[in-house]
């Protein structure tokens, strides 16, 4: 099954939670990789979705770091959520 949700689409959790469920993955060996420009575009978007994700066990990285989309001080209050 493929779909295209963004970190903007509320139902991208529901929707990793459904698959993590339906094919009975352990979270914890799970990771999910944003850029930092997620972080930027919508901070307290990225931040509910990040928070559920590790509520649920998954780890979070952040890729693409340092690429010119933000401040580091930024980033650092972005970090502090996941």
């Amino acid at each position: 099954m493929k779909c295209r949700l963004s970190v903007a689409d509320d139902s991208l959790f529901f929707h990793l939670s459904a698959c993590i469920n339906k094919n009975k993955i352990i979270p914890r060996l799970l990771e999910l990789a944003v850029t930092e420009d997620v972080l930027v575009d919508d901070y307290s978007v990225a931040k509910k979705l990040l928070s559920h994700v590790r509520a649920i066990g998954m780890s979070v990285s952040v890729d693409s770091f340092a690429t010119g989309y933000s401040s580091l001080s930024y980033l650092k209050n972005c970090l502090q959520i996941i």
